[in-house]
């Protein structure tokens, strides 16, 4: 069975007020349409001549920062898997099951049971496949969507811009005692990790607790509330570490994501511009820290 079958007329309206939204933005420059942006988050101007904390600094490497091929490549969900071959090893990969133009190529008989799907050239259009239950068809339809749409323009993030718009299947990760799988978000600045975002019951009463690099928990917040639960130091963080920082080496800012499965790492994705730039932080302190570990110099 493909699944072009399960695909009906009526997603039209969807893909319809997604195009018209991208019409839209796409009327404004990226300064000027982050300005508003800013103003509509956090009820005050933006000035791009005076940049201070971690946020301020996102957006003004969105407008004015260096445009190179390296950080495209790793935008794309796919092209990434060469940067993190070539720089660590393919050990650290997870298994690809297949690449696809469209949803329509892809052939559902021929998949296992659980599987993620995901498109190449944006940020969260993930389908995650986990159990014998039929798809969800309304989520298959913004995959399908995703692929006609140009990211960097609604989020004015250049990385996105120039990527092929493609599809890939990845293996489902589990977790070593079958709960849900943490996904460790490591922040690097000129190639140093310097916290580890620990993110908690995502889908329902979503929390983040941040830790330094000796895994003390920190007093920060960054738009979801901490949990006072204390995450277990993973066994591998010493050598999470040593892979962010050489994943990250070449860039001002990154966030490198992994994952840890049956007691191995596995590399998740990096991302250039966390949360776009407009995250709330709990308190100035920790937005001015992380805005000087930012260089722009």
């Amino acid at each position: 069975m493909y699944f072009k079958n399960l695909l009906k007329q009526n997603h039209f309206s969807y893909c319809l007020i997604r195009k018209i939204k991208e019409l839209y933005i796409g009327l404004f420059s990226e300064k000027t349409w982050i300005e508003r942006s800013w103003h509509k988050k956090f009820n005050q101007n933006l000035s791009f001549k005076n940049v201070n904390t971690y946020n301020e600094k996102i957006q003004w490497l969105k407008v004015y920062g260096k445009r190179d091929q390296i950080s495209i490549n790793c935008a794309d969900k796919l092209k990434v898997r060469d940067y993190v071959k070539a720089a660590i090893g393919k050990e650290y990969l997870n298994e690809l099951i297949g690449v696809y133009a469209s949803i329509k190529d892809i052939h559902a008989d021929s998949l296992p049971l659980k599987y993620v799907l995901k498109t190449t050239h944006d940020s969260g259009s993930v389908l995650i496949k986990k159990s014998s239950k039929s798809l969800d068809i309304n989520e298959l339809k913004k995959i399908e969507c995703s692929l006609s749409s140009n990211y960097s323009i609604i989020s004015k993030e250049w990385v996105y811009g120039d990527i092929k718009p493609q599809l890939i299947i990845e293996k489902f990760l589990e977790s070593d005692n079958g709960k849900s799988l943490k996904d460790y978000k490591v922040f690097c600045f000129d190639g140093e990790p310097k916290l580890i975002q620990v993110d908690l019951d995502r889908f329902e009463e979503h929390k983040r607790n941040f830790y330094n690099t000796d895994w003390e928990k920190l007093d920060l917040e960054i738009e979801y509330p901490s949990d006072d639960i204390n995450v277990q130091r993973p066994n591998l963080l010493n050598k999470m570490l040593e892979l962010s920082k050489a994943l990250s080496g070449p860039f001002i800012h990154a966030r490198i994501d992994w994952y840890i499965s049956n007691n191995k790492l596995v590399f998740g994705e990096i991302t250039f511009f966390h949360g776009g730039g407009f995250e709330k932080f709990s308190s100035k302190k920790w937005e001015n820290i992380l805005g000087n570990w930012i260089k722009l110099d």
